[in-house]
């Protein structure tokens, strides 16, 4: 028995219109909603949305994400304006 067995899982990354953005990407761990996971072909940060599971077989994960800003650099600049 296998007690910590690779569980890398395939999943399919979309944007918040579900427009493809990266097809068979590899994780150990899902990531959750709201942690920040880096695409290094997009040399972004992106914030996890929702993750949605297709039960049909083959079961299918969709990782919802979001471009990330960095909000503090925004309140800087309204802070800096007034």
């Amino acid at each position: 028995m296998r007690i910590f067995k690779n569980n890398k899982k395939s999943v399919t990354l979309l944007d918040e219109k579900w427009n493809i953005i990266d097809d068979n990407v590899n994780f150990i761990n899902l990531p959750r909603v709201h942690e920040l996971i880096f695409i290094p072909k997009e040399n972004n940060y992106y914030r996890v949305v929702n993750i949605v599971y297709s039960m049909a077989k083959p079961i299918e994960t969709y990782v919802i994400i979001e471009l990330h800003t960095d909000d503090y650099a925004l309140i800087e600049k309204k802070q800096e304006k007034s």
